[in-house]
């Protein structure tokens, strides 16, 4: 299990009973931005039912 990024905040919200959905993403690719929307309303449609997505950026070319 990993409780802390290489950068950025600790990942100690993991928790048993949620789905969480890990989404890779460049910020080098210029045609992400609407799979980003579609994922910021999946992440609030099903919130409530315990399903989280977590954005992992790099700059790594898409």
């Amino acid at each position: 299990m990993v409780h802390e990024a290489p950068r950025g905040d600790l990942l100690s919200n993991f928790q048993l009973g949620k789905i969480h959905i890990p989404v890779f993403i460049s910020i080098t690719c210029s045609g992400c931005g609407p799979a980003l929307v579609r994922l910021a309303q999946v992440q609030e449609q099903y919130r409530d039912i315990g399903i989280e997505v977590i954005g992992i950026v790099t700059a790594d070319e898409a």
